[in-house]
């Protein structure tokens, strides 16, 4: 069974390659913030995220990629996606480092501390 701090230990080690990378941007740490939200991101959804340029976002998914915290899921040369290489872990570990109880409807929809947000 995974625990939190299991969780907690790989997203710091993540960080921590993240930093001491020669080529590491301060981007690419606000990108690796964003992954446990956001799993699967493309270059457009990395600028719209971080409020950043077309080449900054790019910089950044390829320090991640190179660093093997992102991996390239289209085998496309344009348009490429990419995903978390521990996407499940990651959305693990939002639930179970979440503050607020999550509860499901019979309807799918997901409660998060009395709000209500459909998937």
């Amino acid at each position: 069974m995974i625990t939190a701090r299991d969780l907690f230990v790989l997203v710091n080690k993540d960080r921590a390659r993240v930093l001491t990378a020669p080529n590491a941007s301060v981007t690419a740490v606000r990108l690796l913030d964003e992954l446990p939200r956001h799993p699967m991101v493309t270059i457009p959804t990395v600028v719209k995220l971080l409020q950043t340029t077309k080449p900054t976002a790019t910089k950044a998914v390829g320090v991640l990629e190179q660093l093997g915290v992102l991996q390239e899921t289209t085998g496309r040369r344009r348009d490429r996606a990419h995903h978390v290489e521990r996407a499940v872990l990651v959305t693990l570990a939002i639930i179970v480092l979440s503050a607020a109880p999550v509860t499901a409807g019979v309807h799918g929809e997901v409660s998060r501390g009395g709000r209500r947000s459909d998937f």
